[in-house]
């Protein structure tokens, strides 16, 4: 019998390299690595960003959807940073500007998965 898929699942992930490095992927990649790879079909997603004042936020989502590989799975092995971002169907992005959080990011991602 297969084990039942939860409909939502939400992770937190922090990050401190900049959204244009490899770095910043590879952060939120690496602690993302334990989560379990959800199954074929549509995922709704809400990636809620809380940044500090001087972060831009609109440069982190790209970023940030394409470390999520171990969530959505991935286009090719070889490929780290091609995860099967076609599955998302509906999309929500959040900002909170934290001044406490300096230069870091946190970022709580809310994924809804619909069965094939």
């Amino acid at each position: 019998m297969e084990e039942a898929v939860p409909p939502h699942r939400s992770y937190s992930v922090r990050t401190s390299a900049s959204s244009q490095t490899t770095a910043y992927k590879q952060q939120i990649y690496e602690q993302l690595d334990h989560a379990a790879t959800l199954p074929d079909g549509p995922v709704s997603l809400r990636l809620r960003f809380s940044v500090g004042p001087r972060r831009n936020w609109l440069n982190l989502w790209k970023p940030t959807i394409d470390a999520l590989g171990p969530i959505l799975g991935r286009t090719a092995p070889e490929k780290p940073w091609h995860p099967r971002d076609g599955r998302i169907v509906d999309l929500s992005l959040h900002c909170r500007v934290e001044p406490s959080l300096g230069n870091e990011v946190a970022i709580t991602i809310d994924v809804d998965h619909q069965p094939a």
